[in-house]
């Protein structure tokens, strides 16, 4: 069984390489943060680090990781807490924990630097290229993270969002484009990026990178405060509307370290959150001035339109985001 799905997951890891999507994601974490940063990695491990796991070490992980005094256990639905006691302790309890105690999750730090940079991945045979615009990100445990949520959605993180409209309602660049923030114990990563047509990747990246600027300079406006926070309200609706989705983010706040009344907290502040502290967010997280720009694509199409932007000389990266001499 460990050999069929040690195989089917190096598969996995190979296909992934050819998907110059997966393939930036991979490269965003190794560019910002350095192969001996816990986030600079890929979740799902590299072809390397699955060709050395063995049986042992899965089961020395399972031991450490899966025991009831890391566990919180979320439970939404029709129950009440002696009838869901009663069932825990038929189902769960003859799970001990081992005699040490668990060792307390740490935050990671932020990531260092040197920045800006251009980092560039060669897919000779991709039909697109992917842009991308990186930089230093924000810890879940920060009380800007509700605001920035808002300032996301302003730029990218929606339909009707800056990006979108532009590089793909205006110009016709991309079938969409979009950012997001990581929300991790530590700070992660705020990026920006789109596919592309290969052709157009130089007037594409030259738009992402002037939105982001006009944006962090300039700020939001009155539009999308108004938008952003009527959107924010809605999915505060969506959150609660099945039990499914009110467990899910119970779970991903526990996981994440945050209090039991952080969704109400969040909210408010969400909500609440005024032009001065939406613009200061849009300058400090979006700012392209000093970010990693990263794209994947044919070096030898993609490499003479990089030279007019008046961008650092790039790092060649391959697909696991390793740097290539």
């Amino acid at each position: 069984m460990f050999k069929r799905v040690k195989e089917l997951w190096a598969s996995e890891l190979l296909e992934r390489a050819k998907d110059p999507d997966a393939t930036a994601r991979v490269v965003f974490r190794a560019a910002l943060f350095g192969p001996d940063h816990p986030y600079g990695h890929p979740w799902d491990g590299t072809p390397k680090s699955a060709r050395a796991v063995g049986l042992d070490d899965v089961r020395r992980f399972y031991h450490a990781a899966w025991r009831p005094d890391r566990a919180t256990l979320v439970c939404a639905g029709d129950v009440t807490r002696p009838t869901l006691s009663t069932m825990l302790d038929e189902a769960l309890g003859s799970w001990k924990a081992p005699a040490t105690p668990a060792a307390p999750p740490l935050a990671p730090p932020a990531p260092t630097g040197p920045w800006p940079r251009l980092v560039l991945v060669d897919r000779p045979d991709a039909p697109q290229s992917v842009i991308a615009v990186l930089r230093p990100g924000i810890a879940a445990s920060s009380p800007d993270v509700p605001a920035l949520g808002r300032v996301n959605d302003a730029i990218g993180g929606s339909f009707t969002s800056r990006l979108n409209q532009d590089l793909r309602e205006e110009r016709g660049y991309t079938y969409g484009a979009s950012s997001r923030f990581s929300v991790s114990r530590g700070p992660g990563q705020v990026v920006a990026w789109a596919s592309v047509i290969t052709d157009k990747t130089e007037e594409a990246l030259a738009a992402m990178l002037g939105d982001l600027h006009k944006f962090a300079t300039g700020g939001l406006t009155d539009d999308e405060i108004a938008r952003t926070r009527s959107q924010s309200r809605a999915s505060l609706v969506s959150t609660y509307e099945s039990v499914e989705s009110i467990a899910s983010t119970l779970a991903a706040d526990a996981a994440l370290g945050r209090s039991a009344d952080h969704e109400a907290r969040a909210s408010k502040a969400c909500d609440d959150a005024d032009r001065t502290q939406l613009d200061a967010l849009a300058k400090r997280f979006y700012a392209p001035e000093d970010a990693i720009v990263v794209v994947v694509g044919p070096r030898a199409r993609v490499r003479p339109m990089l030279d007019g932007l008046g961008l650092p000389a790039p790092e060649i990266r391959d697909a696991e985001g390793n740097v290539v001499p």
